[in-house]
């Protein structure tokens, strides 16, 4: 009788430890709400956090990102975005990025810290990266890096590799 307890209890707590290594490696998905973009990994793994939660979460390779997601590299971690296959945005280590698209299905980066390359191609909409008090609007056929000094001021270094973009002054953050 003993053993019988001893085996059933060893089971119960191996399935236990199942689901929890099962709910610790899954991503959540948000079932009333369209994706927006998915991310793919180049190195080492990113992280995820929803517009209304505060935990962030480990995602894996071509996770989709839903409107006001965070996304966060680590250090030696790079990853990319991909908006409908229209823009691409690759995000070196240590950067955050929030993701959102309006109802034009235009998208707007907000670009905290780090550094990205964007890439658009001829049939993308229109695409905003907004670092603090700046917006950076750029337009089809254009490539671009942004960097945010290390220090956090919101200095933004802004390198256009090919076609245009336009920096505008807004009043708020």
């Amino acid at each position: 009788v003993d053993y019988s307890i001893f085996i059933i209890c060893s089971l119960c707590a191996a399935f236990m430890f199942y689901l929890f290594w099962h709910e610790l490696n899954s991503s959540s998905l948000k079932q009333n709400e369209k994706s927006i973009a998915t991310i793919y990994f180049k190195k080492n793994v990113a992280q995820r956090r929803f517009i209304n939660k505060s935990i962030w979460e480990k995602i894996s390779t071509e996770t989709l990102i839903y409107n006001g997601d965070k996304i966060r590299t680590a250090e030696e971690s790079e990853a990319y975005v991909m908006f409908d296959e229209d823009t691409k945005i690759e995000l070196g280590s240590n950067t955050m990025i929030q993701l959102f698209k309006d109802k034009k299905n235009d998208g707007t980066i907000d670009f905290m810290n780090g550094n990205i390359h964007v890439e658009n191609t001829e049939k993308a909409k229109k695409t905003v990266i907004k670092t603090g008090t700046k917006k950076i609007q750029i337009s089809a056929q254009t490539q671009l890096n942004v960097e945010i000094d290390k220090d956090f001021s919101n200095n933004a270094v802004i390198e256009v590799l090919q076609g245009q973009a336009s920096v505008i002054q807004t009043d708020s953050k």
